[in-house]
């Protein structure tokens, strides 16, 4: 699936379009192999976050080629596209190993922090706000 997006980035670069096409077909059928859906949605962001600087369609390419150019005088979109095209790469394969590290624990546990943010494990139910207020 992650490759199937950083293909399809190319071509839909929007996010939520992408997503809206993709959820539908993509979340049933992770689901019959007992994939969460969170895990789908991290998979598809895996897939489309690093790649986003690399299609011509993006909206922020046109300002990066200007300011480019303001130190090479002979910088384009191919220029701009080569030189991020490295980062673009590490950046996949950090998230793919960051995500079978994930994957190989299980998808279990928490994330470092969250611990605080359950009911009853020392979360901030029943103390008061930073504006003074308690809570009912």
């Amino acid at each position: 699936m992650i490759l199937v997006i950083v293909v399809l980035n190319f071509i839909l670069p929007g996010v939520v379009p992408k997503w809206a096409i993709f959820a539908p077909v993509f979340v049933p059928t992770f689901a019959r192999l007992d994939v969460t859906p969170q895990t789908v949605l991290a998979a598809y962001r895996i897939g489309d976050s690093p790649t986003n600087v690399l299609t011509p369609l993006m909206v922020y390419l046109p300002f990066i080629v200007t300011i480019a150019q303001r130190y090479q005088r002979d910088a384009a979109i191919g220029t701009v596209i080569a030189l991020m095209l490295p980062y673009t790469v590490i950046l996949l394969l950090v998230w793919l190993v960051l995500n079978a590290h994930r994957a190989a624990d299980g998808g279990r546990r928490a994330p470092p922090g969250a611990a605080g943010l359950v009911a009853g494990r020392g979360g901030r139910q029943g103390r008061s706000r930073p504006d003074g207020v308690r809570r009912r």
